[in-house]
Order: C-alpha cells, then sequence, then structure tokens
C-alpha cells in the first residue's frame, strides 16, 4: 500500500510539474491536475489535504528556490574593493543564467511578485532570506550602507529581463531570449558593477585620506 501511495504521490506531482512547464502555474488545479495525471482528486484531497498542500509537497520536492550563493565572507575581507565586487557581480549572473533556464522558478517568482498567496513558494522567503543575510554581510565587508538598495535594483531589473527573455520580448531592440542579447545584458550589469567600485574605491580614498595626520 504504501509503494501504491508513493507512486500516486508522485504521480501528481509530476503532473503538477508538467503543468507549469507547460501552461503555467496560474493554470494548476485540482481537477486539471487530476485529469493530467489519470487520477482520481479524491486522493488529492486524501494524501495532500487539497491543492495548497499539493504546492507545498512540490515546492519541497523540488526545493528549486535553495541558491548557492557559494560566498565565503571571511575570504571577501582579505580582497581589494574590486575583486569583491566582481566576485558579488559573477554570482548574481550565475543566479539570473540559472533562472532564464528554470521555468518552473520564474512562475514562482512570478506569482510572489504579483502577491497570488495560493500559488507564492514559501522556499521564496528562504531565498530572500539567503540573499538578504549575504547583502548585508557583504556590505558591512565593504563598510557600504548602500548594499540593499543597491542590489534591490539590480534585482528587479534582472527579474523583469528574465520574463520579458521567456516571453521571447526584446527590449531597445536588445533579443532578450538569445544567447548574444543576454550576453548584452550581462555586460551592462558588469559596467554597473565598475561603476559602483570606482565609486567605492574613491570614498575609501578620502576616508583613509582623513584619517592621515595633518
Amino acid at each position: 500500500m504504501q509503494r501504491d501511495r508513493t507512486q500516486t504521490e508522485q504521480r501528481l506531482l509530476d503532473a503538477v510539474d508538467h503543468i507549469i512547464t507547460h501552461s503555467g502555474l496560474d493554470q494548476v488545479g485540482i481537477n486539471r491536475v487530476s485529469r493530467q495525471a489519470g487520477i482520481t482528486k479524491i486522493l488529492i484531497y486524501r494524501y495532500f489535504g487539497g491543492l495548497d498542500g499539493l504546492l507545498q509537497a512540490y515546492y519541497k520536492r523540488r526545493c528549486l528556490s535553495r541558491t548557492d550563493l557559494a560566498v565565503n565572507i571571511n575570504d571577501l575581507k582579505e580582497k581589494s574593493i574590486a575583486e569583491i565586487m566582481t566576485i558579488i557581480c559573477e554570482v548574481t549572473l550565475r543566479e539570473y543564467r540559472r533562472l532564464r533556464q528554470d521555468v518552473q522558478m520564474q512562475q514562482f517568482l512570478k506569482a510572489n511578485l504579483m502577491g497570488n498567496d495560493t500559488f507564492i513558494n514559501p522556499l521564496i522567503h528562504e531565498r530572500e532570506g539567503q540573499l538578504r543575510k549575504l547583502i548585508d554581510s557583504v556590505s558591512d565587508v565593504l563598510n557600504s550602507k548602500t548594499g540593499r538598495s543597491f542590489s534591490a535594483i539590480i534585482i528587479s531589473a534582472m527579474s523583469f529581463l528574465t520574463f520579458m527573455s521567456q516571453q521571447k520580448r526584446s527590449m531597445l531592440d536588445i533579443e532578450l531570449s538569445t544567447d548574444e542579447g543576454w550576453a548584452q545584458i550581462e555586460e551592462g550589469i558588469r559596467n554597473i558593477y565598475r561603476g559602483a567600485t570606482l565609486l567605492l574605491e574613491e570614498r575609501q580614498r578620502l576616508a583613509d585620506a582623513a584619517e592621515k595626520p595633518a
């Protein structure tokens, strides 16, 4: 019996995955999942308690919002401002390369941004917590008070451009769905980080000068 239940649960979770991938997260419903899986919807309620429980199980099974930030803060303390900013920039670009290839994650982020409580992935908050902790730690190393606001702008812009990429749209004649177009976006982001690096270096230079005895 346990084996049958496990197989049934997997078929239902696979059905959710198929619907999200091919139709969108907002198209997931009890009846559609039941039809896609070829399983009576009674079992969805019996095994998961309903749509919300089914989605929670799906989120936990995939763990899509978990992020490998791979940044050692102690190592950053030994690096220059330019080196630190380059590392954080590349972490950011890597995350959005992954997002561009992950249809399900795009759907979760879209639901979160739209405030659709039915489809919000609770693990999104874990991801945001990881990012916030990283941003605050890096800001401390750089002695900067604008880390969160700077990152919020970058994240918002990159998320929006990623959604446009999914829809095969362009921005200022940059074809966002192509590798060539996305390479232009990445180079633009690198230039933004380079500009921020110059500002931080200038602030540090002025601070060091102010500390020197006259």
